[in-house]
Order: structure tokens, then sequence, then C-alpha cells
């Protein structure tokens, strides 16, 4: 038989789900891709990391990645594939966060992620580039809000509702990177997520 992996959130894929800061998601170990315990816990990528041509070639698939994608110079140019397609995707649903009247989250929120997103990106791929060639020196990921692409902290909670005061522009330009404390948390309620951003990153 054949066994198939169901992921799922999606839109807290980039650290959210376990509340991480961005320094520490951003700079995590690609050959240690566990948030808890040990990759020799984790049977369906510990066979990975325990044998050397697999783990060669796991390597060779990421820098093939970064050769292709960043180091191309498409990361940067908006013209170029990634920036070009989360724009295109962000535009796409920008127009249903607008008019969504029970909607958890501002434009401005919403714009706040895509601009977090785009800069994670270009910092994980730095930090991975980095890890490949043997340089352990950690990337500055103080930028990045993680709480701002979606967060399972914060108060309250549940579905439904409609837009209050905290997710208006005031409030969102009270928020600070996650080495700040709290940043953005107060925006977001468990159940709420932006799942618009699973778009972008499936």
């Amino acid at each position: 038989g054949q066994l198939a992996i169901i992921p799922w959130d999606y839109n807290l894929a980039l650290g959210g789900m376990s509340g991480s800061d961005a320094n520490s998601t951003i700079n995590g170990s690609i050959d240690s891709p566990v948030t808890s315990g040990s990759v020799s816990d984790r049977p369906l990528i510990s066979w990975i990391f325990s044998d050397a041509e697999a783990k060669q070639t796991y390597h060779d698939v990421y820098r093939e990645f970064i050769e292709s994608y960043v180091e191309s110079g498409w990361l940067e140019d908006g013209t170029q594939p990634l920036t070009a397609e989360i724009q295109r995707v962000a535009d796409m649903i920008r127009p249903y966060v607008e008019a969504d009247a029970n909607s958890f989250y501002s434009v401005a929120a919403f714009d706040t992620a895509i601009d977090n997103l785009l800069q994670y990106c270009a910092l994980r791929s730095e930090s991975i580039q980095r890890q490949l060639n043997g340089d352990n020196t950690r990337v500055d990921a103080s930028s990045v809000s993680i709480a701002a692409m979606g967060s399972m902290n914060g108060g309250g909670g549940g579905f439904g509702g409609g837009r209050s005061s905290r997710d208006d522009a005031s409030s969102d330009a009270r928020q600070t990177n996650d080495d700040g404390g709290d940043a953005g948390q107060a925006d977001w309620q468990p159940g709420s997520h932006p799942d618009w951003l699973s778009v972008l990153w499936v």
C-alpha cells in the first residue's frame, strides 16, 4: 500500500501554530525540521537524516530550488514568478476582503500580512542558503511579524461576528515585530485565522 500525507492548517505553516518568533522560525534548521521533540521521533522524516545518500539528495533538491527561484533573482523582482504570483493572488482575494462585512481582519491587516509573507520568503531563503553552505550565522528576521500572518495565540475566539474596532488600521499600526512581545495577537483569535494566506502558501 501507499501512505498519503494529508497536510492541514496551511495558514499556520510559517510559525503561527506554535507561536514562534520570526527569528527562530526563519532560522530553523533544515536538518532538524521539528518544533518539538527530535527528528528521531518523526518516522516520516527521520529516514532522510539517518541515511547519508537520502540526506544529500534532500540537500540537492533544496539547493536546486534556491538556485532556480532565489539566486536567479525572481524573488526580488516584482515581475518575476514568486513575488508576482503572491501579488496576483493577493489582488484576486482583496475585493472579497473589502466586501466581507463579517471578516475578522481589516484590509490593512491583509496588506500587512502580504508584506510580511514576502519578507519571510526572502529571509527564509537566505537562511537556507547559508545552511547549505555550512554557514550557521543567523539571519536577522526582527522586521517580520509571524502573528501578522496568522496565529493560534490570542484572547477570545470563535467563529462569526463582525469586524470590531481592533481590526481598524489604527489597531494595525500598533503592531510591532515578534521580538517586541505580543505583536498583532489582539487582531487574531483562535478559529479566525486569515485563511486567504493558505491560498498563497499552497
